[in-house]
């Protein structure tokens, strides 16, 4: 036996407590040695006695027996009461967990687990020594201690009671039951799947939770006789993680007629789906001709008129393992059927997952007690969760269909069970775990646990709740935790526990007192409650004692100093208390952190950004909230108060750890700061952990990084530039001055060659160009930048360095251009010379900072920095740090704390705060201007873009409220997709309201007057015709189309053109023709959805978007129908927007999100229906205007 430590645990320590009262203590030392050297060769428990060999210095071994005294009937019976009377610990018992309050409980009814002394122990050794015990038991003791270390049940092993016995005793009546969320064909409205913008990039970049999801499981669970199920199941995770992995790498390309594969998953009526289902696929020939499958005929949902209806279908038919492995081995495939595509996308999310551990166990109750284990994702990760809703929308919702009832399965359930599929045949062909008992069988997906007993019945339960640290997330019911501040003279917190429903958040929490006393809550049993709280609480327990002693004390309270609750909510923003909500006072919620402020100081009025760091003194100080604290005062505070302590009448939280790195902080030298470093600072506010605060000197100069110089355009420039241009090349001409760089990022096709050769130009006029500036460019640019300068600048003297017969001549010139390629070979050439003023063009060509010609291109020596670029962030934020390397070396950091802080947090969380703050950054030296700006481009003429904000009549206002009222309650009291589909139809209902109340109620007159909109926008209306001007008047609803084209009869007294999507192609070109060329019909109404695309309606001069769409491109879309090439006059677009209401709320939403998207250039949205409910109470209440 290998060499271990001993007593690890209390009760290991207890277990070999009874080592010291033996009155033979001689024989402990040289019985640890023979424990520790591995002279126990073997150890065995059966029916409560211990067996084991001890080789010693002879040959045969010394056999050994250990017994110890069984229970009493009696003490049996009390035992298995308690354990069953008490939630708490039943549920750590089946965990595979001895918990401490059953030792004290058995203590008062004198019934003692451990031997009390050596007499209690019936131990003999095969030895001629006289002595009990000698030192052959006493390292068969040592070695046991590390056994109950591990596995504590070995103790009630020992004294007669049965792990079956415990099983018995710890089940609680209620056995899980599986849910069922196929629902029936004919529920089922169709709607159009679609490929959002799937992107894996971020999941797979994760690192592996398997050491987080074994964590939180026990080693040896009741359920499982051997010695380590955690180690059995690691190794088996640790298999499956390598060959995904290898699986990834050794994809190939897909089957050439895949993609046009209908594919259909059939379940069967019961049993494991991976071994029950097959998979129908059709045309019959598109599929691998090596898969096992044969010709058939089933009948199977197919889509019809928006709906699913059963046909019989010719096709052939195989197992769902082996469609799943044929697809596991496909690249991913962007273009096929539905189904072809969905599964695709499945298939690469399931290895991703596997590789990364990011799946958990999750047993399946079946009849009579057998069950089968499926593996599904961890969708408690927020990565996993979105990519999760990204497959909900691609997924065709016939796809999984169970034939006996007609039903499917689709949505985030559907998308689940096809990851479970291949998740679960991951682990049944990869994870190498051996299936000799039932237990392993079943973990290893090859065969379903079958129960054969009473006792076998109530493993289920066991396994489920060895499994419930990784699924606590399910629970119904979720403890609360609740905080009260101390009052009058107390100086100690109070908590309580309540208890909160999931399915009805806006349900009040009740006490768990309450509970205990009573026969329901919230119209479930008191034992199904407390079987939820109890779970969470032991789990949790283990790492925070407080939660045990608020359950034991019947929910509280109970008391805990400044320093205790701030651990104790620093545990619970971890995962170590999951599965808990905490209630806090007003006061605690606001209390601020200490936080490090860098101070800087300016020595002389005048301070230029080269020698920032030379010009400014620094200082270190404290700040608490709007309070600042030298280090000497913060010093007195930390000594003593710590915790959440209360000062100066507020409460702060001083985190051991965080006053701990502060101090070390405060004891270093000041950070050096250069001064690319101090203008990073200054400009975000932010100096690594430290908030930054400048003098007014210094301000000043941080603000004037946004103005710009007006010197005058040169002599010698052969061109009439746009104002535009104007800006631009004075913009990179006052950064140069300063010394600073630039990166010129407009739209291709805006002149930004003809800006820098206009700098160029103006530096030549003020005798700043003594040596020549540098161009480097692609290739295929070289004759384009030598052109443009002859014609615009022709006094300009260039040079090209390129071809074979190259030569690098700087004498009498003024501009060198080379291409990348070029000064990548010759960088040695290029790098002797200090040039004034170095210029990539298509700097994208360094966005990657490991390639050669990056790094050739930063070793070159320059006075100035300039970029061009009309992509300057294509993929990814690195490149922006690159470029931003090449312009102010060090500015953004080091790249991988530009990784830490910026492009991690920005692209795979959309961090808002650090967006801005890179924004802040960032925003002096990048100039961005693209072809929708103003007075950019003369095709185009303004786009002016004007809310019209508009109010709510009394009727609205009171139709709107009872909505949100009633459906709030309903959407609160549903989850999944029905939760989304109520919000969703919430949201309708709330537009349609704004629009007008007969648009809801579809029935009534419509009347303007009744609603605010139709007033304002009949009001507008009249102003633009009276003006002589056309107008199209979109809407994304045909019923409120039909009610527009209604009142809008009525008030001009002729028919108007509405044109919708039911109109056939003649109708609808004699409705264009008329709007376009018939001076006598100035308005027509139009359908978003049929108004979208192909369509040139430049007549209007006014678009007026009535109901906002809940996309904005969808919204641009349609105004381009009238801001096309062609247009010759100035377009407007009015844009309603009912005050106080969702439009309004979703509008800023929508705003803000696009200013993000407009740094990082990505893509990504936050689905509506994914807020929270209380949220969402906020999003659709009627605010005060």
């Amino acid at each position: 036996m290998t060499r271990q430590g001993f007593a690890k645990t209390w009760w290991g320590k207890n277990w070999i407590e009874t080592l010291r009262h033996t009155g033979f203590s001689s024989r402990l030392p040289r019985g640890k040695s023979y424990a520790t050297e591995g002279a126990v060769r073997e150890v065995n428990i059966k029916d409560g006695t211990v067996t084991a060999l001890v080789q010693a210095w002879r040959k045969t071994a010394y056999s050994i027996t250990i017994r110890l005294e069984p229970f009493s009937p009696a003490e049996k019976k009390t035992i298995k009461k308690l354990i069953t009377a008490n939630p708490a610990l039943a549920t750590e018992l089946c965990m595979g967990s001895l918990p401490d309050a059953l030792i004290s409980t058995l203590r008062q009814q004198n019934i003692s687990l451990f031997p009390a002394s050596w007499k209690a122990v019936n131990a003999n050794c095969s030895c001629l020594d006289w002595a009990n015990p000698c030192k052959h038991l006493v390292a068969v003791f040592l070695i046991l201690s590390g056994k109950v270390d591990k596995d504590p049940l070995i103790l009630f092993e020992l004294r007669g009671v049965s792990r079956q016995e415990l099983v018995v005793a710890a089940g609680p009546k209620k056995i899980p039951t599986a849910k069922d969320h196929f629902i029936p064909i004919a529920e089922v409205a169709l709607q159009k799947t679609t490929d959002p913008d799937l992107t894996l990039t971020s999941l797979a970049e994760r690192q592996s939770e398997l050491n987080t999801v074994f964590s939180m499981l026990n080693d040896s669970p009741l359920f499982y006789k051997q010695e380590n199920f955690k180690t059995v199941l690691l190794n088996g995770y640790k298999a499956v993680a390598k060959s995904a992995a290898k699986k990834m790498n050794l994809s190939k390309d897909h089957l050439p007629d895949i993609q046009n594969t209908h594919i259909t998953l059939i379940y069967g009526p019961k049993g494991h789906p991976l071994m029950n289902t097959q998979a129908f696929f059709y045309p019959e020939d598109t599929l691998h001709q090596d898969m096992a499958a044969k010709n058939a005929t089933y009948e199977v949902p197919v889509p019809q008129n928006n709906n699913l209806t059963i046909k019989p279908i010719s096709g052939k038919v195989t197992t769902a393992k082996s469609l799943l492995d044929m697809m596991l081995c496909q690249n991913l495939i962007m273009a096929g059927t539905p189904e072809i595509r969905f599964l695709s996308a499945a298939a690469s999310t399931a290895l991703i997952l596997a590789k990364l551990s990011l799946f958990i166990p999750e047993a399946v109750p079946l009849a009579r007690g057998n069950f089968y284990i499926r593996y599904r994702p961890l969708i408690k990760d927020e990565h996993v969760q979105e990519v999760i809703t990204t497959l909900a929308a691609m997924m065709p919702p016939s796809l999984i269909y169970r034939k006996t009832d007609q039903t499917v399965l689709s949505g985030q359930e559907g998308v689940e069970e096809v990851l479970s599929l291949y998740l679960s045949f991951l682990v049944q062909e990869y994870a190498q775990m051996f299936w000799d008992d039932k237990i392993s069988a079943a973990f290893s997906c090859h065969a379903p646990y079958e129960a054969q007993s009473f006792t076998e019945q109530q493993t289920i339960k066991a396994v489920a709740d060895w499994l419930a640290p990784l699924a606590m997330a399910s629970s119904r019911f979720s403890p609360v935790i609740r905080v009260e501040p101390p009052t009058g003279k107390q100086k100690e917190f109070r908590l309580w526990l309540d208890v909160e429903d999931r399915n009805d958040p806006l349900a009040t929490p009740i006490p768990l007192a309450q509970i205990l006393s009573a026969k329901t809550a919230f119209g479930s049993p008191t034992s199904d409650v407390l079987a939820d709280i109890s779970t969470i609480v032991t789990i949790a327990g283990r790492y925070r004692t407080e939660l045990k002693d608020l359950f034991a004390a019947d929910g509280g309270p109970i008391t805990l100093t400044g320093d205790e609750l701030l651990t104790f909510l620093n545990s619970a923003k971890s995962s170590q208390l999951p599965g808990l909500s905490i209630i806090l006072p007003k006061e605690l919620r606001t209390a601020a952190s200490a936080r490090l402020v860098l101070t800087a100081k300016t020595r002389k009025k005048t301070v230029s950004y080269l020698s920032l760091a030379e010009m400014l003194d620094f200082s270190l100080d404290v700040a608490l909230g709007d309070e600042r604290l030298s280090k000497e005062e913060f010093i007195a505070l930390a000594q003593n108060a710590h915790g959440i302590v209360r000062w100066r009448d507020r409460y702060f939280m001083l985190d051991a750890a965080d006053v701990k790195r502060i101090l070390t902080q405060l004891d270093k030298p000041l950070p050096k700061m250069n001064s690319f470093k101090v203008l990073r600072a200054g400009l975000t506010g932010e100096a690594g952990e430290a908030i930054f605060e400048a003098d007014h000197t210094l301000k000043n100069l941080l603000a004037n990084l946004h103005t710009i110089e007006e010197p005058p355009q040169p002599k010698d420039l052969k061109a009439n530039l746009r104002p535009y241009q104007q800006r631009g090349w004075r913009w990179l001409y006052t950064n140069h001055h300063r010394g600073l760089g630039s990166c010129l990022a407009d739209d291709m096709g805006l002149g930004k060659t003809l800006q820098v050769i206009t700098l160029l130009l103006k530096l030549k006029e003020e005798n700043a160009l003594q040596k020549p500036a540098l161009v480097v460019c692609p290739t295929t640019l070289l004759g384009n930048w030598e052109k443009e300068c002859a014609r615009f600048a022709p006094t300009l003297k260039t040079t090209v360095c390129h071809g074979p017969a190259r030569k690098l001549i700087t004498d009498d010139t003024d501009l060198v251009i080379t291409s990348y390629g070029v000064l990548r070979n010759d960088k040695k050439t290029f790098a002797k010379l200090n040039w004034p003023l170095l210029i990539i063009d298509e700097a994208q060509n360094i966005k990657n900072a490991d390639t050669a010609q990056a790094r050739a291109i930063k070793e070159i020596t320059a006075q100035g920095h300039i970029a061009l670029s009309g992509t300057p962030v294509e993929n990814r934020l690195d490149e922006l740090w690159s470029i931003f390397d090449f312009l102010l070396p060090g500015f953004l950091g080091s790249r991988d704390a530009f990784s830490r802080r910026f492009s991690i947090p920005i692209e795979k969380y959309h961090d808002a705060e650090k967006v801005a703050t890179l924004r802040k950054a960032t925003s002096p030296f990048i100039l961005r201007r693209m072809k929708t700006d103003k007075n950019v481009i003369a095709d185009l003429p303004d786009k002016i873009i004007k809310p019209q904000y508009c109010h709510l009549t009394t009727q609205q206002a009171a139709l709107y409220q009872q909505i949100v009222e009633r459906e709030m309650s309903a959407v609160s009291e549903s989850s999944g997709m029905e939760r989304r589909g109520r919000i969703l139809a919430l949201m309708t209902s709330l537009k349609q309201i704004c629009n007008h109340p007969v648009h809801f109620s579809k029935n009534g007159a419509p009347y303007p007057q009744n609603s605010g909109k139709a007033q304002l926008a009949f009001q507008l209306l009249r102003q633009i015709l009276q003006d002589g001007e056309k107008a199209l008047i979109f809407t994304q609803y045909k019923q409120m189309g039909d009610i527009l084209i209604r009142m809008l009869e009525a008030e001009l007294n002729q028919p108007l053109p509405f044109f919708h999507g039911s109109l056939t192609p003649k109708q609808r070109e004699q409705r264009i023709e008329e709007f376009q060329n018939n001076p006598h019909t100035p308005l027509m109404v139009v359908s978003l959805k049929a108004g979208g695309t192909g369509l040139n309606l430049t007549a209007a001069t006014h678009v007026l978007h009535y109901d906002l769409w809940w996309n904005p491109a969808v919204e641009d879309q349609a105004t381009d129908r009238a801001y096309r090439i062609g247009q010759t006059k100035n377009v407007t677009v009015h844009r309603f927007i009912t005050l106080g209401t969702l439009e309004e709320k979703i509008d800023t939403i929508l705003t803000a999100k696009k200013d993000l998207a407009d740094l990082t250039i990505s893509a990504g949205e936050t689905w509506l229906t994914e807020m929270s409910d209380t949220d969402l109470k906020e999003l659709f209440s009627l605010s005060k205007t």
